[in-house]
């Protein structure tokens, strides 16, 4: 006669609570990961789209005043995590992407002293969507202004703000 032996209740238990401290241990940090891989998509798009007005600027000598003269075919463009722009929102939208001129109150949304200076022309803005509304605390709103300024609603100081959402 053979015995088949199987898992006692108590092991099967142990290795449940194994694995949930795992998961719990491991769900924050791939979301973090997650947050700070979707700002780099963003601040790519924004790279991107400052060299084009930048182009714009050598060809006319004046800067574009909305997204929509630069060929991208709206004012307001939603990217998500690939990298892929849209012109409305979607369930997978990360970032809102927007142009703002000087004057406009959006300009001086990042940085406190955006207003004061007459260097500034534009800025871009790249407002959370989604899930990235929730999971991105620390940056918030990212601005890229047209001197190179970088900005963001961020609540800390602004070398840290710095290092945590726009050093590389």
């Amino acid at each position: 006669m053979s015995q088949t032996r199987g898992f006692s209740l108590i092991e099967l238990m142990v290795a449940v609570v194994i694995v949930a401290i795992l998961a719990t241990v491991a769900l924050p940090s791939f979301r973090q990961y997650s947050v700070r891989t979707n700002r780099v998509v963003a601040k790519t798009v924004l790279s991107q789209i400052s060299q084009q007005q930048e182009a714009w600027f050598g060809d006319r000598k004046t800067y574009a005043s909305r997204l929509s003269l630069l060929g991208y075919p709206a004012d307001a463009l939603y990217i998500d995590s690939s990298g892929e722009m849209h012109t409305g929102t979607t369930t997978t939208s990360i970032y809102r992407v927007s142009l703002a001129g000087v004057g406009t109150g959006a300009f001086s949304r990042c940085s406190t002293n955006a207003t004061a200076s007459t260097r500034f022309s534009w800025v871009l803005i790249a407002e959370p969507q989604n899930s990235q509304v929730a999971g991105d605390f620390v940056c918030g709103t990212l601005c890229l202004y047209s001197t190179g300024q970088r900005g963001a609603t961020s609540p800390v100081d602004a070398d840290q703000m710095y290092k945590q959402c726009w050093a590389k």
